[in-house]
């Protein structure tokens, strides 16, 4: 399915490469190989570079919060495969910071070195959540163009999850997410294979 410019499309091989679809085949790509699968080099390599450059890709409807979001998660799956950017993500983190969605901070949140700016998402990533006794959510919204980044808030849920895990591991707040998210479950799992994929990562 990888294209020559090293994205992935939509359903076949030589469709134009998606954003969003190539952030997640290659993150997909790099658990694989995390977890025992064989994965070619080539294939990885390309895929993070295409990762690198993603920008250039983005379609021109794309909106100012739908390029932070795939370019926040590109970020963030690069930084899975050693290639953090920090330089990079502090320029995407300040170019719209009161307008960052959740899921873009949390993604951003463990590829910033600058340790203002991550006590700065970690404070703003707290000022959004909503509470109750005994559970904790997130919401954010896409509008109409949440299927461009296949946003709901549970997955967010998760992401945020993840970046708790990985950068305040002794936040009061992820038991209460994941409280949260076991309490959203209908017959054990969520309502998409999003939700689902996330969430349990």
């Amino acid at each position: 399915m990888q294209n020559d410019d090293g994205g992935f499309p939509f359903w076949e091989k030589y469709r134009e490469s998606q954003p969003f679809n190539s952030v997640q085949a290659v993150h997909a790509l790099l658990l694989a190989r995390e977890n025992g699968y064989a994965v070619s080099d080539d294939t990885l390599a390309r895929g993070l570079a295409f990762l690198a450059d993603i920008e250039n890709y983005f379609p021109s409807g794309f909106s100012p919060q739908e390029r932070a979001s795939v370019g926040a998660y590109a970020l963030w799956t690069r930084s899975l495969a050693g290639q953090r950017d920090p330089a990079k993500a502090l320029a995407l983190y300040e170019r719209d910071t009161d307008d960052h969605t959740v899921d873009v901070l949390a993604w951003l949140w463990g590829s910033i070195d600058s340790t203002s700016v991550r006590d700065e998402i970690e404070r703003t990533l707290g000022n959004r959540v909503v509470e109750t006794a005994g559970a904790a959510n997130f919401v954010t919204d896409y509008g109409d163009s949440a299927y461009l980044v296949m946003h709901s808030d549970r997955r967010t849920d998760g992401i945020v999850l993840e970046s708790l895990i990985a950068n305040a591991p002794d936040s009061d707040l992820i038991p209460k997410v994941v409280t949260g998210l076991l309490a959203n479950r209908v017959k054990g799992r969520w309502d998409n294979v999003q939700e689902n994929s996330f969430i349990l990562l």
